[in-house]
């Protein structure tokens, strides 16, 4: 049966202590298991919400009642802050009211954590404890995202799809990201941490005392031009529950610090950028600005569950997701002279996915809490498609097209239990959980082209088509099996254990496509080579036995102390394991024998929760081993005394970052003597890197710092928040790298350590936003923010530390005029109104 327990703290303050939650059958209620002009409007836009959160609160102190009534209150023991401090959670709450509408948003006030923009391929995921791409994990639905295939061949040419997918945040009920090694819970991939996405239940659209629920919204963000539109219904009875989101975003490029308007002319290839005075007659990669680029976003999700009885619920869900854009890769062209040549990116991402579940919780069981299964299937394809136009009889048409799809398809089964927690004598009372999942993941890249061949003597063409051979298809097959146990030694002390064991097997396999495409080497290709030596179907199994120990000691009724050590690591990617391929002499070579990257995190935490106030101090240490990277040597080549670059994958490398981050809130409402809720909140980290070859990890967060304040009214029906970041510089001693890095990405350490040739244009700045929400009737809300308030020009560190990855996506000119483009936006809005029920 359920047990409530009420803990006495001091005086006569009391906290639930919820040890099992009260069971319903339907939603996810409380204590339920179902549980113009820019500048001139931005100025408005401030205006506006200062002015609206000035009257309110004159109104409520002229004409607020005084009534007296019996209450009786119990409040709710929060997460003791020692066990979540490296943890972020945004609910769809916070999501809604922090105007967070992409995943850079979500970690837009995070100082331990970033998201690297690619230009037309968005992002390339999150940057977390000196840590990036595929050494964060990321899930959807407690399904994995697909790891980032980078070809370091082709990703100098800026034509391989290198973006990680990303959800929409509007279909999202909550996104969970975990600082620090994460594997115990996420598996492969959490070297560094993990971002857990969970989409909508119908109990996010619907009120706890009604039955029905939704809402449609309209938003227009000023710093990519994006019009979103959004609309939502969710419903339940005594059997069922269902929902539907669906939303929409046409928008362009991230504007940088010159916040230039979006032109569709540039799309076009024959447009002249030498003759466009924004661009002072640069060649291209001094481009001062964002090369151009439209995008269209559908993102839906539809979800039913039925309850069968009490005990039993079935449900089937969809999830649909497509982004389809268009971008003038004006800074990434080689040529320049009369009528250069133009490539047009024109690439898609799209998802599709689908489940059925079924959960188990008996209302009377001496044993079990909570059995869940799910079956799940996930694709995921994603297409780079290259255009080269030149100019021939004065016009433009196309020349040659590189069409590069990446396709990724998951089958998954997971079950997860959890017991009613287990009573001894001796040895506490433990909280027992058991979580086993099995999947089968199959990757299939090949690259297509077709040119235009033209004959000598005249403008006559054919048109020549052809596949290149860049790797083996791959299917992979993972087990996994994990049980935890959650320990409440005495009162005071507290303590959680956990262990995990993965199993990945890969089965690379030629496909009739792939087959072919090998034809077009020579026999004494390398490829060729690699191929009549198995390489390509050489069957590789990696085992890992991780898991986590946290202690919590609870010394005062407000004072605990918290440690915690997990485990993390990272199998190769099939490229790093199974890609090849050779031009002009480098020759990339597979390498099926590397071994996962491993990590070990430490975590000491002081924390202090009061009524009214609540901080915590934590310091970490994490070693990396067995890092993967892509190193060069020289080979002898066909002809007596020539040599060729043999480029591959290889477990060489060893790291560690430490540091501290601050972080607390203070309720000052009664001190301020207003009505509503006034906050104080902050944080601030540091972070240092070392590493076994003496350069650094670029992807480490340089110092920071946010300040913010949050006032909601006492009736709720407008807030207003402030915020001040701190944005820190990163030093010369902090971004070393091999001296021949700018031009050789696999640089001989011979040839000496240096600092990063851009680190001067790392500054300091203070950033300041203000945005806020009003209810204008009781279902419809408007809000709006200011963000960059003064204009403050910088160029975040993580656009920065990008450059330094030799390719066409990061050229800025001999005398670095490109680095322009890579400033953040300048001044910016948001709107939005929102209409719910």
């Amino acid at each position: 049966m359920a047990v409530y327990q009420l803990e006495q703290l001091d005086n006569n303050n009391y906290v639930g202590n919820l040890t099992h939650p009260i069971k319903t059958r339907l939603g996810d209620h409380k204590f339920s298991r179902h549980n113009f002009s820019r500048n001139a409007l931005s100025v408005l836009v401030s205006i506006f919400m200062i002015q609206s959160a000035y009257a309110a609160n004159t109104a409520d102190e002229e004409v607020r009642p005084h009534i007296e009534l019996e209450t009786t209150q119990i409040n709710v023991k929060r997460t003791p802050a020692a066990t979540s401090a490296t943890e972020d959670v945004k609910t769809n709450k916070q999501i809604v009211d922090n105007q967070i509408d992409s995943i850079q948003d979500l970690v837009r006030y995070n100082t331990d954590i970033s998201v690297a923009e690619i230009g037309r391929y968005g992002n390339k995921g999150f940057a977390i404890r000196g840590v990036d791409g595929n050494r964060v994990a990321l899930s959807l639905d407690g399904v994995s995202l697909p790891d980032r295939q980078v070809n370091e061949v082709f990703t100098r040419y800026g034509k391989m799809y290198e973006g990680r997918f990303s959800p929409d945040v509007e279909i999202l009920s909550e996104s969970r990201i975990q600082v620090g090694a994460d594997s115990f819970q996420s598996g492969s991939g959490a070297v560094g941490g993990s971002v857990n996405y969970k989409t909508k239940d119908p109990s996010d659209l619907i009120e706890p005392d009604k039955q029905i629920g939704g809402y449609a919204k309209l938003g227009y963000s000023d710093r990519n031009e994006e019009f979103s539109k959004a609309m939502g219904l969710a419903g339940r009875n005594d059997k069922f529950e269902a929902i539907i989101n669906y939303v929409r975003r046409d928008g362009h490029e991230l504007k940088n610090h010159q916040m230039k308007k979006f032109d569709s002319a540039k799309l076009d290839p024959a447009y002249s950028f030498r003759e466009d005075d924004d661009y002072y007659n640069t060649y291209p990669g001094e481009s001062p600005l964002p090369d151009p680029l439209d995008y269209k976003t559908e993102a839906a999700i539809a979800k039913l569950y039925m309850h069968v009885n009490d005990d039993h619920r079935i449900g089937v869900q969809g999830i649909y997701q497509k982004r389809e854009s268009l971008a003038n890769n004006y800074s990434t062209t080689t040529e320049d002279f009369t009528n250069p040549p133009a490539k047009l990116g024109r690439d898609s991402s799209e998802l599709k996915g689908a489940g059925i579940n079924y959960r188990y919780a008996p209302l009377q069981s001496d044993y079990i809490d909570e059995i869940k299964s799910d079956i799940s299937m996930q694709q995921i394809e994603s297409i780079a498609r290259t255009e080269i136009h030149r100019h021939r009889d004065g016009s433009y048409s196309w020349d040659q097209i590189d069409t590069r799809p990446q396709k990724d398809k998951v089958k998954q089964i997971s079950i997860d239990a959890k017991l009613l927690p287990i009573e001894t004598d001796r040895f506490g009372t433990h909280s027992i959980g058991v979580n086993t999942k099995y999947a089968t993941v199959d990757h299939d890249l090949l690259l297509h082209a077709k040119s235009k061949n033209y004959d000598w003597y005249s403008d006559n063409y054919t048109i020549g088509k052809w596949d290149t051979f860049i790797g083996p298809a791959v299917k992979t097959n993972v087990f996994n099996l994990s049980i935890s146990d959650s320990i409440k030694l005495t009162d005071k002390l507290r303590a959680t254990l956990g262990l995990r064991y993965d199993n990945y097997n890969f089965k690379p396999h030629m496909t009739d496509a792939q087959l072919k495409s090998i034809e077009h080497y020579s026999g004494e290709a390398a490829v060729k080579q690699y191929y009549a030596n198995g390489d390509f179907e050489k069957k590789r199994r990696m085992d890992n036995v991780g898991g986590m120990i946290a202690l919590n000691y609870k010394f005062t009724p407000h004072w605990q102390v918290g440690y915690k050590y997990s485990t993390g690591f990272m199998v190769p990617s099939t490229s790093q394991m199974y890609s090849a391929f050779e031009i002009l002499g480098n020759k990339l070579t597979p390498n099926p024998n590397l071994d996962p990257e491993q990590s070990k995190n430490h975590e000491l935490t002081l924390a202090t929760d009061y009524d009214t106030f609540s901080t915590s101090l934590t310091g970490f240490y994490t070693d990396y081993d067995d890092f993967i990277q892509f190193s060069n040597y020289p080979a002898p080549g066909r002809w007596p005394g020539s040599t060729i670059n043999l480029i591959g994958a290889q477990n060489i490398g060893k790291a560690k970052t430490y540091g501290a981050r601050l972080g607390g809130t203070w309720d000052i409402s009664e001190i301020a003597d207003i009505a509503g809720s006034l906050k104080l909140s902050g944080n601030v980290s540091y972070a240092k890197d070392k590493t076994d070859k003496g350069i650094n990890l670029l992807a480490t967060q340089p110092p920071g710092a946010q300040l913010g304040v949050q006032y909601e009214s006492a009736a709720k029906d407008y807030q207003l928040n402030a915020s001040m970041s701190y944005i820190g510089r990163k030093k010369a001693g902090d971004a070393k790298v091999f001296a021949e890095t700018n031009r050789n990405p696999y640089s001989d350490p011979i040839y000496g350590i240096v600092p990063f040739d851009l680190i001067e244009h790392s500054k300091s700045k203070l950033v300041y936003d203000v945005y806020g929400s009003k209810k204008i009737r009781d279902n419809i809300k408007l809000s709006a923010g200011v963000y960059n308030v003064f204009d403050a020009k910088y160029i975040p560190w993580s656009n920065l530390r990008s450059l330094a990855e030799f390719s066409l996506n990061t050229m800025v000119g001999n005398d670095g005029t490109g680095i322009e483009r890579y400033t953040a936006p300048g001044r910016n809005y948001k709107v939005g109104l929102t209409y719910e029920f």
